[in-house]
C-alpha cells in the first residue's frame, strides 16, 4: 500500500534549520511533487511476485509475453500459479499476484465480490483488442454478395448457405456441444426463429471439425456462416469476415436468464447482439508495492493487437511451439509492437534477455 505523507508534516521539516529558510520553499515544492507523483508508493526494484495462467490460448500467450517482459525488463521474480473458476488460488495468496487477461463476464461475481473489499483492481481495460465471440462468414461470401453486411441480411438469404445446389436450407454452424457457447448460439438460433426462416443448425463435435468445415466450404468455393472466437488460431489462417448482428445487445437479463441457460431452461430467447467480453488485466492491493512504477505503466499501457495475436496462434499451433516460445517469436520479430510500451532502456534489457534463450 502507498505510504502516505502529511504536507504539514514535510514543511516543518523543512522549516528546522532557520538559517535556509531561502531554500525551505524549493523543498516544500519538491515534497509536495512527491506527493503528485503517480505510483510513489512503487517499488524501486521488482520483487517477487505471482502470475495467473491464462484461461484460454491467448490470455496464456499474453500472461507469457508479460512473464518475458517483467523477467527480462524488470528483473522480477515470477511463480505461476492457477486460474479456476472462483479465482481460489488468486484471492487466497499472500503474495502480490498479477492476471494478465481475465474476462469478467466469465468471472464477474467474482470480480465484483473481491474488488468491493480492495482485494483485485483494474489496471487496463483492453489488453487485447478485438477480444470475443460473434457470427462469421467467409470472405468469398461478401465479394459474392457485398449486400450481406449485418447477420439479420444473412438470415434473409439462406440459399446463399446451401451445402449443395439441390437445396435451399442454408447451413449455420454452431459451437461444439462441450463448449461455453454451445447453449448461446442454440438459443440465439431459437430467438431469430432461424428454423422457421429455413436454416438448419449444426453442431460440430469439436474446434477442429468447425474449423475444417470453413476450409472445405473454402476448398469447395461454397459460402460458410458460423459461430466463432477472436483472437484465435482460426481467425489467423483465415481472412474471415466478422458481422455486426444489426440489432443492439438486448440486456443481461436475457442473455443470463435464458441465452446462456441450457435450452431447457431458456423458455422465451430474445434476438439480441453477442454480449461484449470484457477482457481485463487485474493484480491484487499488494502487487503495486512489489514492482517498480514503470512496470505498472507498462501493463496499463500495452495493447495487443486482435489480429496479429490470431497470427502468433496459428504459428504456435502450426509450428507445434508453446506459449513461452511462441512469446519469444512475438518479442524478436515485432519490436514495433511493444517497444512503445517501454522505456528503450527497457526495451534493450528484454532483447538481451532473450539472447541468452535462443
Amino acid at each position: 500500500m502507498p505510504v502516505k505523507f502529511s504536507p504539514i508534516l514535510l514543511i516543518k521539516l523543512v522549516r528546522i534549520n532557520t538559517q535556509r529558510l531561502r531554500h525551505s520553499w524549493l523543498a516544500i515544492a519538491a515534497a509536495l511533487a512527491l506527493l503528485q507523483t503517480p505510483g510513489a508508493g512503487a517499488a524501486d526494484d521488482c520483487g517477487s511476485i505471482q502470475l495467473a495462467s491464462g484461461t484460454n490460448a491467448s490470455t496464456e500467450l499474453l500472461a507469457n509475453i508479460d512473464e518475458l517482459i517483467l523477467k527480462g525488463g524488470f528483473d522480477c521474480s515470477i511463480e505461476g500459479i492457477a486460474t479456476d473458476n472462483e479465482l481460489t488460488a488468486i484471492l487466497e495468496s499472500a503474495e502480490p499476484v498479477l492476471v494478465s487477461a481475465i474476462p469478467v463476464n466469465h468471472f464477474g461475481l467474482a470480480i465484483k465480490s473481491t474488488t468491493d473489499t480492495n482485494t483485485l483492481r483494474t489496471i487496463s481495460d483492453n489488453p487485447i483488442t478485438g477480444v470475443g465471440q460473434s457470427w462469421w462468414i467467409s470472405p468469398e461470401a461478401v465479394k459474392k454478395h457485398p449486400e450481406l453486411k449485418t447477420v439479420l441480411d444473412v438470415l434473409e438469404h439462406p440459399e446463399l448457405f446451401a451445402v449443395s445446389d439441390d437445396t435451399t436450407e442454408g447451413v449455420f454452424f454452431g459451437c461444439p456441444a462441450d463448449s461455453d457457447c454451445h447453449h448461446i448460439t442454440a438459443n440465439l438460433f431459437r430467438a431469430f426463429e432461424m428454423e422457421e426462416k429455413n436454416w438448419m443448425l449444426v453442431t460440430p463435435d469439436s474446434w477442429a471439425d468447425l474449423e475444417h468445415s470453413l476450409t472445405d466450404a473454402i476448398k469447395k468455393g461454397h459460402n460458410w456462416f458460423g459461430s466463432y472466437g477472436s483472437p484465435s488460431a482460426m481467425m489467423g489462417r483465415h481472412t474471415m469476415i466478422k458481422l455486426d448482428f444489426g440489432i443492439e445487445f438486448a440486456g443481461a437479463k436475457n442473455w443470463d436468464g435464458c441465452i446462456a441457460k441450457p435450452v431447457a431452461d431458456c423458455d422465451d430467447p430474445k434476438p439480441s447482439a453477442w454480449r461484449p467480453l470484457q477482457l481485463q488485466t487485474v493484480v491484487t492491493d499488494s502487487f503495486d508495492a512489489a514492482v517498480p512504477g514503470e512496470a505498472i505503466d507498462y501493463l496499463s499501457a500495452r495493447e495487443f493487437p486482435g489480429a496479429l495475436m490470431s497470427a502468433l496462434l496459428a504459428l504456435q499451433f502450426d509450428q507445434q511451439l508453446n506459449a513461452a516460445e511462441t512469446a519469444s517469436v512475438f518479442l524478436l520479430q515485432h519490436t514495433e509492437v511493444w517497444k512503445p510500451w517501454v522505456s528503450a532502456d527497457i526495451a534493450k534489457k528484454v532483447i538481451n534477455s532473450l539472447s541468452t534463450l535462443r
